[in-house]
């Protein structure tokens, strides 16, 4: 019974294109001006082959209190090729499957980026990796916070073609949790995004997946210059 209350409740707070969209999956249905991402654009981002070239990366969006799911993407240049899952895993596990990928697959300490709210912080501590905070300030004044920057950022290079993602396990779950990430933008204020609170209301659960693609564009904002040994077991 009270399931079915928050459901009821959560339906309420869904506006007609929501509805449309993550229940009737009438993707075309368009009744909003907070449109971040074009539906057609990231349908598009999922290839089957393309050249990888460039740097490698990865990108963690940790398990936080009350979320036991870790997300994990590598990336050669801007193709995201494996995003990774995993439940039930303390900081530790996570720091030690980290530094198994980078090795792996080659990727400099200075090239992994974790998100350091909440638990993460941990991750960043063992791994003397790159962490982000989603609040920090962005040196653009014109956006709220970091996050806002790197989403209207991913936005942009969606809309260009120049993100792709080849490894399709998740692309539903991607395009619905990028979908809902909109531009909350007030008149005269500085950009920003839905909040995951907002999202994960919605969803019932946090956007891992869209917030694990989203901190790639930290890397595209602020370029590394320093040199970092590969990470090892």
């Amino acid at each position: 019974m009270v399931k079915r209350k928050e459901e009821e409740q959560t339906l309420k707070m869904m506006s007609e294109r929501d509805k449309k969209r993550l229940l009737d999956g009438d993707w075309d249905f368009e009744d909003a001006p907070d449109l971040l991402f074009d539906h057609m654009a990231l349908d598009q981002m999922f290839v089957s082959n393309i050249e990888l070239k460039g740097e490698r990366y990865m990108t963690c969006d940790p398990a936080a209190m009350g979320n036991d799911r870790t997300v994990i993407g590598i990336w050669h240049g801007l193709v995201l090729t494996k995003i990774y899952e995993f439940k039930h895993k303390y900081p530790n596990e996570v720091a030690d499957i980290m530094r198994k990928l980078a090795t792996e697959n080659s990727i400099r300490l200075n090239n992994v980026i974790v998100d350091a709210d909440g638990l993460g912080i941990g991750i960043v501590g063992i791994l003397r990796c790159r962490e982000f905070l989603n609040g920090s300030s962005s040196p653009d004044k014109h956006y709220s916070h970091m996050k806002a920057r790197c989403y209207f950022k991913l936005s942009e290079y969606v809309r260009d073609n120049k993100v792709y993602i080849t490894d399709h396990g998740q692309k539903d779950q991607i395009i619905k949790e990028l979908d809902l990430v909109r531009d909350r933008t007030k008149e005269d204020k500085k950009k920003a995004v839905s909040s995951k609170d907002e999202i994960k209301e919605k969803l019932g659960y946090s956007p891992d997946y869209a917030d694990m693609i989203m901190m790639r564009m930290f890397f595209e904002l602020n370029p590394n210059y320093g040199k970092y040994s590969v990470a090892r077991i």
